[in-house]
């Protein structure tokens, strides 16, 4: 009777034995895939904050591009040699190396005709009676 019971008891032992090896292989497979899951989503995040990340680089780049083309234009449009440009553009200001031509006061002598042309509007009566008559 003793060799049954250490029979059975071994086959108890075993059968935890199994039994616990069997929860720690379930235990460990779902440990892995719960790891391998966190490291995808965790790749993926990555590559979608590395993309914004860049894209956000480029914005900035353009900004800083635009500041300094603005800041040139602001440096350009508050310097002397525009604002000289623009009064003498606008204004008809000069500085006192300028040299101004002063030219004659208009007659009012244009005409657009030849002097050699002469529109005549006399009636043909008029005419005949100037030929017989002088």
């Amino acid at each position: 009777m003793a060799y049954s019971n250490t029979n059975r008891d071994k086959e108890q032992v075993n059968r935890g034995v199994k039994l616990k090896t069997t929860v720690f292989a379930v235990g460990l497979i779902i440990v892995t895939i719960s790891s391998l899951t966190n490291i995808y989503t965790k790749w993926v995040t990555l590559k979608e904050a590395r993309d914004k990340n860049n894209k956000i680089k480029n914005t900035l780049d353009k900004v800083v591009s635009e500041n300094q083309q603005m800041k040139r234009q602001m440096d350009e449009a508050s310097g002397s040699g525009i604002m000289s440009r623009k009064a003498r553009a606008y204004f008809g200001l000069g500085t006192s190396d300028d040299y101004w031509l002063i030219l004659p006061k208009d007659e009012g002598n244009l005409s657009i005709k030849e002097e050699g042309t002469v529109i005549e509007n006399e009636p043909n009566i008029l005419k005949w009676w100037d030929l017989f008559t002088k």
